[in-house]
């Protein structure tokens, strides 16, 4: 499944706490998605750009992914939360966090990584943005993500 598959089925089940979630009535532009490409270190991938062209960023309460444009005061600007150069991770981009604190990003390969205050603790947590939110977030591994009472919860809904 597509991360846009997902997380409409997700939406859906009606599982989320609708005073927690946004989700915005359109989607980025082609010429938005170009435009921010160009202050990327690398173009975004295709998954990436799907999930935006459909939504321009959205917040699930518990995962927000960042806009491609500014002006959204409900929504992070892309932009705003890139880092610098990260070792060993190659064409980083940063898409997005989660309420704890954790930052994700993807790399020019498409591996997600999660990281926490201390660039130290980088960690690759799933093979593209399809594994990211179909297995860890909202699937069989979501204890991984936000712990054990969220797999469960998941699982009551018919997720996960």
């Amino acid at each position: 499944m597509t991360p846009v598959e997902v997380i409409e089925q997700v939406l859906n089940a009606k599982f989320l706490n609708p005073s927690l979630i946004y989700i915005p009535d359109v989607g980025a532009t082609v010429d938005d998605l170009e435009s921010l490409s160009k202050k990327l270190p690398r173009k975004i991938s295709d998954s990436h750009a799907c999930l935006l062209q459909r939504w321009n960023g959205i917040n699930l309460g518990v995962i927000r992914v960042f806009s491609a444009t500014s002006g959204n005061r409900r929504l992070r600007y892309l932009i705003d939360f890139q880092l610098e150069e990260i070792e060993g991770i190659s064409g980083a981009v940063v898409f997005g966090d989660d309420p704890a604190g954790f930052v994700y990003l993807e790399d020019s390969v498409g591996e997600i990584y999660t990281l926490d205050s201390d660039p130290a603790c980088l960690k690759r947590v799933a093979a593209d943005l399809s594994d990211f939110f179909a297995r860890l977030v909202f699937g069989k591994d979501a204890s991984d993500f936000a712990g054990a009472e969220w797999h469960r919860d998941l699982r009551r809904v018919g997720l996960g």
